[in-house]
């Protein structure tokens, strides 16, 4: 039962990377994110930018480091699991 709900998590959150990874939630976030920089803090909007792009590129370490995770717990012990979990994360990042 453990690992059915890893699985189901592993899923969701690798669903989510890719849908956040498409044209259209990729400016949904952009647009938040670049809106806290440039009139919450003031920033000009070259600044907002670029403080937007190393936000947006820094959150990919832990969303990767969970996806990992998942996999990990989701899958049998195994001699394979961590060439699946490695072959798993590199097609999410491809579709990224």
């Amino acid at each position: 039962m453990r690992r059915t709900w890893a699985r189901i998590a592993l899923l969701i959150w690798a669903g989510a990377t890719i849908v956040v990874a498409t044209t259209r939630g990729f400016a949904s976030t952009h647009r938040i994110v670049f809106a806290f920089f440039h009139e919450t803090l003031g920033l000009l909007p070259e600044a907002a930018e670029r403080w937007t792009t190393i936000v947006r590129k820094g959150f990919h370490v832990p969303a990767y480091a969970l996806l990992t995770f998942l996999a990990w717990w989701a899958l049998p012990p195994s001699r394979r699991r961590p060439g699946v979990v490695l072959g798993l994360v590199l097609a999410v990042a491809l579709l990224d």
